[in-house]
């Protein structure tokens, strides 16, 4: 018989697949699949996985692959059950890796449908508080604030304890604030998902805290990072990070990230529960634009 050498796309819909990758939502979520599909394989090379587990792994991700989650990201179609539908692809995700013993990358935890947080206000112009016992109203003007005490999901019927949450940027470092009413927690993480993969740990050590920076290429894989972090407890737990340690140039540049607190070894509370906390800068040219008085 003849052999084809070119076949078209067997798509019913327009002879393409533009209803299923392509845009934003669709490429994200596609783009997730090949991470767990690559850690999958790492793991399944190094000869540990029980035929149970890899068995269970990858059903995982071959219902992750199907198509029909792809219809509903992007623009084409809409439905009220939107989240729902991402949280049960994102668990399917999700699911790979635990069966494996490993903690979800926290990106998986963050909605692919667009879910914009208006839970508090964005920096308004360089910072460069003294980190301290109390910390100044005025060293902290002009520092993005998540309002953590206003996020009502559903993880907010537990025992909340944070407040608020402080962010900004100076010259050369980036500073972050966590206010809460009481010991917030064993660990706090920053997980920064732009302008790279960064994980910021504060673990309390003591009576005090120590930090550790990991970082990674894919968002699925950290290794431990050298870092010069600054961390205090006083009222609420402040932070002051290098640029350089995050991998940050000194102008531009979005910025996302998510807080995740544990107490005794589990994930208790998370901001924000959908979506990221998200910023412009650092840039220079918006303390000119900001004159206070």
């Amino acid at each position: 018989g003849k052999q084809a050498g070119r076949l078209h796309s067997g798509s019913w819909i327009g002879g393409n697949f533009d209803i299923w990758i392509g845009d934003p939502e669709e490429n994200q979520g596609w783009s997730w699949i090949k991470r767990t599909r690559d850690f999958l394989l790492r793991e399944e090379e190094k000869g540990n996985l029980s035929p149970e587990v890899k068995a269970a792994a990858w059903e995982d991700l071959y219902a992750a692959e199907g198509s029909d989650w792809f219809w509903w990201y992007g623009p084409d179609f809409q439905t009220d059950s939107d989240l729902i539908f991402d949280g049960l692809f994102r668990g399917r995700l999700q699911n790979v890796y635990r069966r494996l013993g490993v903690t979800p990358p926290a990106g998986l935890s963050v909605p692919i449908c667009s879910a914009e947080v208006r839970l508090g206000v964005a920096p308004t112009r360089p910072i460069e508080p003294r980190l301290g016992e109390a910390p100044s109203f005025l060293d902290w003007a002009g520092a993005g604030r998540y309002e953590a005490w206003r996020d009502q999901g559903a993880m907010a019927q537990g025992d909340r304890r944070v407040k608020n949450i402080y962010y900004g940027y100076g010259k050369r470092d980036f500073y972050f604030r966590l206010d809460s009413k009481e010991m917030v927690g064993d660990e706090v993480i920053v997980d920064f998902q732009l302008p790279t993969a960064v994980r910021l740990r504060m673990i309390r050590h003591g009576e005090g805290w120590r930090a550790q920076l990991e970082k990674s290429k894919d968002g699925v894989v950290y290794e431990q990072a050298e870092c010069v972090v600054e961390v205090v407890e006083g009222k609420g737990l402040q932070v002051r990070v290098p640029f350089s340690s995050l991998g940050w140039g000194v102008e531009g540049g979005e910025v996302s990230f998510l807080v995740r607190v544990q107490r005794g070894g589990s994930e208790v509370e998370r901001y924000p529960e959908r979506g990221l906390i998200e910023f412009s800068g650092p840039v220079r040219a918006l303390d000119m634009k900001n004159w206070y008085i």
